[in-house]
């Protein structure tokens, strides 16, 4: 079955509103009642992180060039 997201949009509103769903976790029982959940980030140092965005760029313009190849082919 095809749609878009207003078609789908409608039946999903309906759907949370029957089960009184929330994509948020909270906490039921105990202190935390109520509270929502975190989950913390980890600590990264720089030389890390730098090494990852450098990846990422390199990836990026790699997709780029593949990209650039088919639309030539």
């Amino acid at each position: 079955m095809a749609g878009n997201n207003q078609c789908v949009g409608k039946h999903l509103a309906d759907w949370t509103r029957e089960r009184d769903y929330s994509p948020i976790i909270e906490y039921r029982n105990g202190a935390n009642a109520g509270r929502r959940a975190t989950v913390p980030f980890p600590l990264v140092d720089d030389a890390c992180a730098t090494a990852v965005l450098a990846a990422m760029d390199g990836i990026a313009k790699a997709h780029g060039a593949m990209h650039e190849a088919v639309a030539l082919a």
